[in-house]
């Protein structure tokens, strides 16, 4: 099965799948639409318990495309560096099998963990949702009434919508500023239960799901310095009053 830049075998065996000497790079080849695609650099994971070799390939593959695997077995006896069980037994090689390549996983909503990289934020005007998914998001945007941005529970109206596909990116633009310091909650609405054009979703046409009040990262920064405006000297309330005052606009 291919899902985005990841390939997954799955074998049968009685046993588990040794995951500490795995096959090369070299002993796989993978085409996608008859263009030979590359695997990455240390791209090979056995997983024992579901008896899995997964690929990770150095391109993301699209739905509907046509995916074919080979698996060449190094020698004909059982090899320490292939695909094997853990009784040493190597699997078979195999030629040009057809990779079932449906992606119905939707993309997901980062959460805010501290990592730059896995943030909803929001700076002044601009509001940034990042997203993950194996394939790349779709660049048609849905509809501003889809989003509902709050700042210290005010709603701020959003005037338009950016997605960048391959950053996996949606930026929102608002009417107003948000301030240093305020609460920013964000929700956005799929506008129906199915799959549908105008939403957020990957290029493979799965939405993602609704999200109400999400907590976003304020990173605004009050850059205005201090402008002097008067000085006054106070007087006492009660008694003898004495002074003078000092002021500038």
């Amino acid at each position: 099965m291919a899902g985005g830049t990841q390939l997954t075998l799955t074998y049968n065996d009685e046993g588990h799948l040794d995951k500490d000497n795995p096959p090369d790079l070299s002993a796989f080849t993978v085409k996608v639409d008859n263009k030979p695609v590359a695997i990455s650099e240390n791209g090979i994971r056995v997983d024992t318990e579901k008896n899995t070799v997964l690929l990770r390939l150095d391109k993301p593959v699209l739905q509907g495309q046509k995916v074919v695997l080979s698996y060449i077995d190094p020698r004909k006896g059982d090899d320490a560096n292939a695909i094997q069980d853990e009784a040493g037994h190597d699997a078979a090689t195999i030629k040009n099998i057809a990779v079932d390549n449906t992606d119905t996983t939707a993309p997901v909503l980062m959460a805010n963990t501290g990592d730059d990289n896995t943030r909803v934020t929001a700076n002044k005007t601009r509001l940034v949702m990042s997203y993950s998914d194996d394939s790349f998001l779709d660049d048609n945007p849905p509809p501003n009434t889809a989003f509902t941005v709050k700042a210290d529970g005010k709603v701020i109206d959003v005037t338009a919508v950016a997605i960048d596909p391959k950053a996996k990116t949606v930026t929102l633009t608002l009417d107003e500023p948000v301030l240093q310091d305020q609460v920013v909650k964000l929700s956005y609405t799929d506008p129906t239960t199915g799959n549908d054009a105008n939403a957020i979703q990957d290029s493979n046409g799965n939405d993602a799901e609704s999200v109400k009040d999400a907590s976003v990262t304020n990173n605004t920064k009050d850059k205005t310095p201090p402008v002097f405006s008067q000085a006054t000297v106070e007087f006492p309330t009660t008694g003898c009053r004495s002074g003078y005052a000092i002021l500038a606009t």
